[in-house]
């Protein structure tokens, strides 16, 4: 090419990180200009930063700015980033209408770019490129006016891309607030008839606000919908719907919500799809940390078994470690014991899971289990997640007494493990003899 690229390899292959980036935006009227400043954060104001072994630059790459002006005519500037702080101005005939950086994506980046709250509305329902109408939506978190509000429920319902509309559900589970919960309910009949995706992300946005009218709006899709995605999502926040801390749902709730997902147990689905939002349903129940749910528990346990789909087996076994994360003793010796038989299992996705569920669960009863998969595996991948999971369980353990139980428990197990490697070793020897 003629052209030194050694500047290049430097920042994106053999460096660290990627450019993360902070705009800020203002109109100046008298002078008709635009100012932005662009910021890389990454190296801290620095040509660049050390850091755990690896360097990060200041990266020096080409960025389009784009503002859209009355009558969608458009200014455009390509510039070369390369400094911790930039300052540009550019000359418009009129106030912009939106503001964009590297509106095709080029650049591998983070970015923050609040404007004002006309320009992210202007922008979200008027943007022809879909990912600038997610990146308005985003900004607008911050702005949970009933505006704001009014123009994402808009968008939530008539946008023409599922991908957008999906942003906009998550967006108003975020913002978590009445209003936000009323512009989800409200998009309910537009988004039965979408993409399934969209309606996949409604239902789990739903699933953040733990009252009745909610419950009811989801009891449709938890019952049957086309997408297995959907119907075993609409389940699992249906649950969640159903398990509002005031006022406590009653026996008979609990009871209603644990037959539910039972049933639910009985559906086939593309990848146990249903079975594994049900079973993780059932470990939310209110008291089943406590031994008060046993049906629940007891239905979780069999899943774990051989015989049942990989994929749904796993979902149980993570499901137990969160039901051994705040069990009763006795409840949790019974979970724990039932993890352990587990370690030998030959699937490595179970095995996966096996780590992730004693990690949540904690305690130096789990770290045995765990220090016993460290001794045993042989894949690399689980040894590394076990002992990874280990180390967190030791740094929870901040009081001497629970260091020293821990240490205790460790101790015993490489004692055992010690003695039957010699037993083992004996029983070859008398083969051999």
């Amino acid at each position: 090419t003629g052209r030194n690229l050694r500047r290049f390899f430097d920042e994106w292959v053999f460096g660290a990180g990627h450019p993360e980036l902070e705009l800020t935006y203002a109109w100046h009227e008298s002078e008709k200009l635009a100012e932005i400043v662009i910021e890389q954060k990454q190296t801290l104001g620095l040509p660049f930063i050390d850091k755990d072994g690896a360097r990060t630059h200041l990266f020096h790459v080409p960025a389009r700015i784009e503002l859209t002006l009355e009558g969608g005519k458009k200014v455009v500037r390509t510039i070369e980033l390369g400094e911790a702080r930039e300052r540009l101005f550019l000359a418009c005939e009129s106030k912009p209408l939106m503001a964009r950086l590297d509106p095709n994506l080029t650049i591998p980046k983070t970015l923050k770019f609040p404007r004002p709250k006309e320009m992210l509305l202007y922008q979200l329902a008027h943007d022809e490129d879909c990912m600038g109408r997610i990146e308005a939506a985003r900004e607008l978190i911050t702005l949970p006016e009933p505006q704001v509000i009014e123009a994402l429920g808009k968008a939530l319902r008539e946008d023409s891309f599922w991908g957008v509309r999906a942003e906009v559900a998550g967006v108003l589970a975020e913002i978590k607030s009445k209003p936000a919960r009323d512009a989800l309910l409200a998009a309910a009949a537009s988004i039965k008839q979408g993409h399934p995706k969209a309606r996949r992300a409604w239902v789990a946005a739903l699933g953040v606000f733990k009252e009745p009218a909610v419950a009811d709006a989801l009891k449709p899709f938890a019952e049957k919908d086309p997408s297995y995605f959907v119907e075993g999502e609409a389940a699992h926040s249906w649950a969640l719907a159903r398990s509002a801390p005031v006022p406590a749902p009653s026996e008979k709730e609990l009871a209603e919500t644990e037959s539910f997902l039972l049933a639910q147990l009985k559906k086939d689905s593309y990848r146990e799809t249903i079975r594994m939002q049900a079973l993780m349903s059932l470990s939310n129940l209110t008291g089943i940390e406590r031994g008060e749910r046993p049906q629940a528990l007891d239905a979780i346990l069999e899943w774990t078994r051989r015989g049942h789909e990989q994929d749904a087996r796993s979902a149980a076994v993570l499901a137990l470690g969160k039901v051994a994360e705040k069990a009763i003793p006795s409840l949790r010796a019974r979970v724990l014991a039932a993890l352990g038989h587990l370690a030998d299992e030959p699937n490595f996705r179970l095995r996966m899971a096996l780590v992730a569920s004693l990690k949540r669960a904690g305690g130096s009863d789990a770290s045995g289990v765990l220090w016993r998969i460290q001794s045993t595996e042989v894949d690399g991948r689980v040894k590394r997640g076990a002992k990874s999971a280990q180390d967190a369980i030791f740094a929870q353990g901040t009081t001497p007494e629970a260091v020293g139980s821990l240490r205790t428990q460790l101790e015993k197990l490489e004692a055992d493990y010690r003695k039957l490697c010699g037993q083992v070793e004996e029983s070859r020897a008398g083969i051999k003899g």
